[in-house]
């Protein structure tokens, strides 16, 4: 994935997967965690940055299990990552992105 739009697609392709095979219904700030993690690992936005919540609320506190979620979410797609070809490209992309992030 070379482009911003692409790694974001992915993110949003993901999250889309993951809450369309739910039967059950997740909070708005859950899945605003999950899309913050997903975005962070593919686009290397902050997670920060996509935090409306204050620490110490009820909403704060769904949108950190969104976070679990979705970094479970990452964890799981990089163990289907092929390293041959475009994915091994997609995945580099995607660890430098995170890389990026930590330091």
């Amino acid at each position: 994935m070379n482009s911003r739009d692409e790694q974001l697609s992915k993110a949003e392709e993901l999250f889309i997967e993951a809450f369309e095979e739910r039967k059950d219904q997740r909070s708005t700030e859950y899945k605003r965690g999950v899309m913050a993690a997903l975005i962070n690992h593919f686009a290397g936005i902050g997670i920060g940055d996509n935090c409306l919540y204050k620490a110490g609320t009820a909403e704060f506190d769904a949108f950190d299990a969104g976070l679990s979620e979705g970094h479970r979410i990452w964890r799981a797609y990089l163990s289907t990552v092929s390293f041959r070809g475009e994915p091994e490209e997609e995945m580099r992309d995607a660890t430098h992105s995170k890389l990026r992030m930590v330091r």
